[in-house]
């Protein structure tokens, strides 16, 4: 099985978006392979689920510290994407259902998590303990923990989002590296301490387990691994005529295209 594997380190939110969404384009026509991407946000972004409403947010104080606001094209809740290794992959669906797909990427990553020495595995816990905190609904993806992802001594770790285009899917996630996600609840409207306590009693780091320090680029090479190790995929350069393609095409209009539900 041959994959893409592209590396293209930190970039604006919108971009990240965008690129995830040339992908799609791209493998639709037949014009790449299926792929998997690594990347990280610069500045710090809060990226909405796609039909996901912001009005949780202060804008005011996303502003002032420098927090990008995006919508991300697939769905769920509203994620910090800040000290992370986001990851993301794009491939045919093959007749597989979503929570198949989902649970072979997440095989991958705790792979990879495994083999950095974190005892990662596949949750299969209630969320409903988010209601002690949070009432019925959050705007936080990070804020429930739900059948199949990755977590550590019941604390998730990893949280992802998925969509179908077609006979392609896009799924995408952020692997938390710092605990700098943990102070979401800042950017909120009404704040309030359950948020912050709860994010730190169900959520966890690879450099809290690790006890260390680790580059972005030490955890993308574990999960290049992990992908090898679960997947037995061989891994193929990304064509930089296509990256040139993506550069060129009319990225002034990329801030529209992606943040026009949030005005």
């Amino acid at each position: 099985m041959m994959f893409h594997l592209i590396n293209s380190g930190t970039n604006t939110g919108t971009y990240n978006m965008e690129f995830d969404m040339f992908l799609v384009q791209q493998l639709q026509n037949n014009s790449i392979l299926p792929s998997i991407r690594f990347y990280s946000w610069n500045p710090y972004t809060i990226s909405l689920g796609y039909n996901q409403s912001d009005h949780f947010l202060n804008k005011e104080r996303c502003s002032s510290e420098n927090i990008d606001i995006v919508r991300r094209p697939t769905g769920g809740r509203a994620v910090y994407h800040s000290e992370e290794l986001t990851y993301s992959v794009v491939q045919f669906i093959n007749g597989k259902s979503i929570a198949t797909i989902h649970n072979e990427i997440s095989q991958a990553l705790v792979s990879g998590l495994r083999l950095l020495g974190i005892n990662a595995t596949l949750s299969a816990i209630s969320s409903s303990t988010e209601k002690i905190y949070f009432g019925e609904h959050s705007s936080a993806c990070f804020s429930s923990i739900s059948r199949s992802e990755v977590h550590v001594n019941g604390k998730k770790i990893v949280g992802s989002a998925q969509r179908r285009f077609g006979d392609v899917v896009l799924q995408h996630g952020s692997i938390m590296i710092g605990s700098e996600h943990k102070l979401f609840p800042k950017f909120y409207f009404e704040q309030n301490e359950n948020h912050v306590q709860y994010l730190k009693e169900t959520t966890t780091e690879i450099e809290t387990e690790l006890g260390k320090k680790i580059s972005f680029d030490e955890v993308a090479n574990a999960m290049q691994k992990g992908f090898e190790q679960q997947w037995k995929v061989a891994f193929s350069e990304f064509p930089k005529e296509r990256e040139v393609q993506f550069t060129d095409r009319n990225l002034q209009l990329l801030n529209h295209t992606l943040q026009e539900h949030i005005a």
